[in-house]
């Protein structure tokens, strides 16, 4: 390969799919002076064919004079006065892609400035020259200047979004993308379509959508398989314009690595839990101040008396109970009968006793009633007094001894010194006990 670039012959190389030989044959290309095309369709295949013939039936260099002409609008030429520009001195001949956006066109309509997307990114190329070799012109050209400040800033990466947070990151060999969003009044939206395009090592690529798992947040997870730096861009899928990027980097078992111990962070960590650090394990367990209580299951023992009680039951249904047993339990229930009806005809002595206190009561109160009704009518008869005359009568009808018939006397109610005073009343307790004790 090496004497067929001295004979002036140039190697191109075409890569179907992603291989392990991949990388190699992209370096044959670039010692056999060619180029190197790296597919993954076979359709595509009579495509790159063509162009490696045109290519070769003619220069890839042009070094005549010649004027650009005006192309397909693009944003780079946007105000840009083609008339006016001064002619280039040559260009390199290229074979346009299928979705690039050709904005100025060299002889016999080769590309000289494009642009195409390539994934959500872009990217841009112009085959002359802007230096003193072809573009001598061109610099003092005041247009120029614009026209490629304009391509730069259409090339150039979108600002993200601020009201977009994208994050990710690798673990277990899964990329994990994860976004925040909210509005302009700070609220989290749920209803974006967000998705995500993912570009790695390898010209891995990746599209996927990411779904709502929450009030404005999104994610979604990606299986990786080689070790190397991804990039994961989010886009709007109504606009279809980037709004965030984010990258992470998958490292060759990373957790294999030895690491050693951290001293440092072992000894903080047992002064902060009151323990300490110890070299080797042998006597772990002989610092402990106060014993350790250990608690054993009985789930074992209480199984084994519930299948004795059900052992014991059977047996008693089936093979009758001694007669001893029928005859205290008899006895039981004999006694029990007679406590129930010992118990109801206390509290039935006792209702009839509370009814009787009660009603003694009332008499009580009554009695007591007339008496004090009595007596203060004799109070007020003997404040008043009361006169009676009678005419004098036949010897009954004399009065008391030492009066003579015929004289006044006051009657008095009152009870004199010589009469008996009346029986105090019992109260409704003592009539109660006398009761009992006739009863007894």
């Amino acid at each position: 390969m090496t004497t067929a670039a001295h004979a002036g012959i140039t190697t191109s190389v075409i890569s179907l799919g992603h291989g392990s030989d991949s990388a190699e044959l992209e370096v044959l290309s670039k010692i056999g002076g060619g180029r190197f095309y790296l597919i993954d369709d076979a359709t595509k295949l009579p495509a790159v064919f063509t162009q490696e013939t045109i290519l070769a039936s003619k220069g890839a260099i042009k070094e005549d004079p010649f004027k650009a002409g005006a192309g397909s609008p693009m944003p780079a030429t946007r105000g840009i006065d083609l008339g006016a520009a001064p002619s280039l001195g040559g260009y390199v001949v290229t074979v346009p892609k299928n979705r690039a956006t050709i904005g100025l066109v060299a002889q016999e309509g080769d590309p000289l400035m494009a642009t195409w997307q390539v994934g959500v990114g872009h990217a841009s190329v112009f085959t002359s020259d802007f230096k003193d070799k072809w573009g001598q012109h061109w610099l003092q050209w005041p247009d120029a200047v614009k026209m490629f400040g304009q391509l730069g800033r259409d090339t150039a990466r979108k600002a993200d979004d601020p009201r977009v947070r994208l994050e990710s990151d690798s673990a277990g060999g899964t990329m994990h993308v994860r976004a925040d969003v909210v509005g302009d009044d700070g609220r989290a939206q749920t209803f974006r379509r967000l998705s995500v395009h993912v570009a790695g090592p390898d010209g891995f690529s990746r599209d996927l959508v990411l779904e709502a798992v929450g009030a404005g947040r999104y994610a979604s997870d990606i299986p990786l398989s080689r070790p190397g730096t991804y990039v994961a861009t989010a886009k709007d899928e109504i606009s279809g314009e980037a709004i965030a990027t984010t990258g992470t980097v998958l490292t060759a078992g990373e957790e294999l690595r030895p690491t050693g111990s951290d001293r440092a962070l072992l000894t903080r960590t047992a002064m902060m839990t009151g323990g300490k650090v110890r070299d080797k394990l042998a006597g772990a367990f002989d610092d402990r101040t106060a014993r350790r209580f250990a608690y054993t299951p009985i789930n074992s023992a209480l199984a084994f008396a519930a299948a004795f009680a059900m052992l014991l039951g059977v047996a008693s249904r089936r093979l009758g109970s001694p007669e001893f047993a029928r005859a205290a339990l008899e006895r039981a229930m004999i006694w029990r009968a007679e406590s129930r009806e010992a118990k109801a005809i206390r509290a039935k002595e006792y209702a009839m006793a509370v009814r009787r206190a009660g009603d003694l009561e009332k008499m009580n109160a009554n009695l007591i009633a007339t008496k004090l009704r009595s007596t203060t009518r004799a109070k007020t008869d003997r404040g008043l007094g009361v006169i009676a005359s009678a005419p004098p009568q036949a010897g009954r009808e004399a009065g008391p001894a030492g009066v003579h018939p015929g004289q006044t006397q006051v009657q008095q109610n009152a009870p004199t010194k010589t009469q008996q005073p009346a029986a105090r009343v019992l109260t409704a307790a003592e009539r109660l006990a006398q009761k009992r004790r006739e009863r007894r």
